[in-house]
């Protein structure tokens, strides 16, 4: 069998080109920034099996979709057996091991995350409800478009036969501007800041971060490992002069201590949060005919 990728299936007609299973993996918006630089770096994975992608965009992205599959055919990457683009998302969702859902409503100037979300609940719930019909029955899905945790929710919601914990939402970034936020005001490197943990969505000036179990390497002297809830009872004033900027911290409930406790009002008031999946039984790959 050849190992170049077979011409990819394009347009709104229906159907693929049926290609023998391997592990297959359907990115949505597939013609945006983001899949672009995604895209070719997903054959170079220590992958099991060879790839299969399915590429699923708009119908007004078609063009541009294309030209993304004429570029990874032109990097001849030899565990990418095979490409189809299409804007159907039931023939990009079908047998699938592996979702990664980016598409979705773009953040136009003057939207907050209620509109956003607002945008995006019904796409979620429509895809939610194709996975769960149409995918592999041991399908990882990971949710990358913004407000992701919610978008991951909704989309779980309505794929009751997948395992809930085949559900991922991306919140690196909102780790990223927690750990970084800490590290600046703590004058240490962010490498130094470990086991911070995030909740719920980001908005505009928030994100919840639990400090509870966080702590300092090497703070305040080489060898030392400080909990940064032991730092803000003894000195809040870094973090107190941004709360009217940007809401980023929870401190851990547990230390009922009245400092701590404010911290956790603020962010109970400004953020919100989302409740745990339901379970699920796994079942075997479902045939589809």
């Amino acid at each position: 069998m050849s190992s170049s990728p077979p011409s990819p299936t394009t347009g709104t007609s229906g159907s693929a080109v049926p290609l023998p299973h391997y592990f297959r993996v359907c990115v949505t918006g597939a013609a945006g920034n983001i899949s672009y630089l995604l895209l070719n770096r997903l054959p170079r994975q220590q992958w099991a099996r060879t790839l299969e992608l399915f590429l699923l965009d708009i119908p007004p992205a078609m063009e541009a979709l294309r030209g993304v599959v004429m570029e990874l055919e032109d990097c001849g990457l030899p565990q990418l057996r095979g490409i189809v683009a299409t804007d159907i998302p039931k023939v990009a969702f079908q047998d699938a091991d592996l979702v990664i859902l980016l598409g979705s409503s773009p953040r136009k100037p003057g939207l907050e995350s209620p509109d956003i979300l607002e945008n995006n609940i019904a796409l979620y719930r429509e895809q939610g409800k194709l996975i769960d019909q149409v995918a592999s029955r041991d399908v990882k899905v990971l949710v990358v478009s913004n407000p992701c945790n919610t978008n991951a929710w909704v989309c779980r919601e309505h794929a009751p036969s997948i395992p809930a914990k085949n559900f991922t939402a991306l919140s690196r970034l909102d780790f990223n501007r927690a750990i970084a936020f800490v590290a600046a005001r703590l004058a240490v490197d962010p490498s130094q800041v470990r086991s911070l943990v995030v909740w719920g969505n980001h908005a505009s000036q928030r994100i919840a971060a639990d400090l509870g179990v966080a702590f300092v390497n090497n703070y305040p002297a080489q060898g030392h490992r400080t909990l940064l809830t032991d730092i803000l009872r003894e000195n809040t004033a870094p973090f107190l002069a941004e709360l009217n900027k940007v809401t980023i911290l929870l401190a851990s409930v547990c230390y009922w201590d009245l400092t701590l406790l404010c911290f956790a009002l603020v962010l109970v008031w400004s953020s919100s949060f989302e409740t745990g999946l339901p379970s699920s039984k796994p079942r075997s790959r479902r045939s589809h005919g």
